[in-house]
């Protein structure tokens, strides 16, 4: 497979695509404007990273003293709770075990929002039903921000 990531006007990766060797070429699925808006990039490269001539960098995460006002999309979210194991299924699992009341509240705030911040309390409520402390989850914000 080959990994062509889209840069932006101020160099950042937009989008990563994955192609098989030996298929069409970049230039040969897009327009040229957008062909030419794609670079080959290796594997550790995703979106978000910048490309300065030849090199790539991961974007820096927040400060700590930051995390809090540093908000994680949905995806961000997902995505990390993911590499650690845990599923959108078992966290759904989770949430349908918050008491009434207040479970609908979690479930619409899990399956709607757009964005978290620290400091919502559905973060601290997923994290105490994976034995997520606080301070874990506090220093591994900014390892999801830059998913």
């Amino acid at each position: 497979m080959q990994r062509f990531a889209r840069i932006t006007t101020d160099g950042f990766a937009a989008e990563i695509i994955e192609i098989e060797e030996g298929g069409a070429p970049i230039s040969e699925r897009f327009n040229p404007s957008i062909a030419s808006t794609f670079v080959e990039v290796p594997a550790e490269v995703v979106t978000g990273w910048s490309l300065s001539g030849s090199t790539w960098s991961a974007p820096e995460p927040p400060a700590h003293g930051d995390v809090a006002t540093q908000p994680l999309t949905a995806r961000q979210l997902r995505l990390w709770l993911l590499s650690r194991g845990i599923t959108g299924a078992m966290v759904e699992t989770a949430l349908a075990q918050v008491p009434e009341g207040q479970r609908e509240r979690a479930q619409i705030e899990w399956e709607y929002a757009t964005e978290y911040l620290r400091s919502h309390p559905l973060i601290d409520q997923v994290g105490a039903a994976f034995d997520l402390a606080a301070p874990d989850i506090d220093e591994a914000w900014p390892e999801a921000a830059a998913l």
